[in-house]
């Protein structure tokens, strides 16, 4: 053995676009037997690669998704988006998001497609409740999908409205004393 076999490799020859790189442009491989191994695509020809082939499948995995997420099949999706006439189940209007490339999920190819509605599911049950707009998914999110904590939100908000009262503290001391909270 000589000296040259234990040579560290620092470029290496893309399989796609052939051009030789430093071995940094590529991901190491994970697994055991692979250990010391790079990928045969340079990081930028991988991406390329990627988006190209979600563009060339993205039907099949949309469908995918569904089944694993949601027990669901795309024509279930499209059943519950009739039925919805194409509107979010909350807000009634339809998705405004763009990006994503339209699929389950926020990853995906950056797009100016209009997002699909997301599937609006039980987290502890697993059931579908309906489809949802973008915005209103991330609201429920940001509530814990806590039907105590969107009372306490529009109780709050409802408290506010025909007011007379344009004196911001005696707005809020009525209020507090509403809900039988001492106000400090």
């Amino acid at each position: 053995m000589t000296n040259e076999s234990f040579r560290e490799i620092v470029t290496k020859v893309c399989a796609s676009c052939k051009k030789e790189l430093s071995i940094e442009s590529f991901r190491v491989l994970t697994t055991a037997r692979d250990v010391g191994r790079y990928r045969h695509m340079c990081r930028d020809c991988e991406r390329i690669y990627s988006r190209e082939y979600a563009e060339q499948h993205e039907e099949e995995q949309f469908d995918s998704n569904l089944k694993r997420k949601y027990g669901i099949t795309s024509v279930d999706y499209e059943v519950l988006f009739t039925i919805q006439k194409g509107l979010c189940a909350i807000c009634r209007k339809p998705e405004k998001r763009r990006g994503s490339g339209g699929k389950v999920g926020l990853r995906g190819p950056k797009t100016d497609k209009i997002r699909r509605l997301a599937v609006d599911h039980d987290h502890t049950t697993g059931q579908v409740r309906g489809l949802v707009c973008h915005d209103c998914n991330v609201t429920m999110g940001f509530l814990d999908e806590s039907p105590e904590r969107i009372g306490q939100i529009l109780h709050y908000m409802t408290s506010f409205l025909n007011t007379d009262d344009s004196d911001v503290i005696s707005r809020v001391v009525t209020y507090m004393k509403s809900i039988a909270v001492e106000a400090v």
